[in-house]
């Protein structure tokens, strides 16, 4: 499974964005009762121009939050979240079909799983033949 942020259709990065969105939130404030999975999903995935930005916003505050107690994950999520916003056009879209919706399912359940992945680890270095 690879992310597609420059080829997938829109509504499939729509999806990344939201996963890196609720990462960021769940940096900051650990569990809570009420995510924005919780609050927003629905909305997000079918009329994304009425929330993205408020969640963006928020967003904003939570790496804040990091930054102060995790400066290097907060490196990784600005990172994460700059990548996938500039594979988005420049505004949101106001609707998305019940494909669409489909797409950013995928999206957001392969951005999240990304976040589970085992970093590779480094080869070890091979002894050299002796002559």
């Amino acid at each position: 499974m690879s992310l597609e942020l420059e080829n997938g259709p829109l509504a499939y990065r729509l999806g990344c964005l939201f996963a890196v969105l609720e990462q960021a939130q769940r940096g900051a404030l650990g569990d809570v009762n009420s995510s924005i999975v919780d609050r927003y999903y629905g909305t997000a995935s079918s009329v994304p121009y009425s929330v993205f930005p408020r969640l963006i916003a928020g967003c904003q505050n939570h790496l804040s939050k990091i930054r102060k107690d995790k400066p290097g994950f907060a490196v990784n999520l600005d990172k994460q979240l700059g990548s996938v916003i500039a594979s988005l056009p420049h505004s949101f879209p106001k609707q998305l079909t019940i494909e669409q919706q489909g797409q950013f399912a995928v999206g957001y359940y392969q951005q999240k799983q990304s976040f589970f992945a085992k970093k590779d680890s480094l080869p070890s270095a091979s002894p050299t033949p002796s002559n």
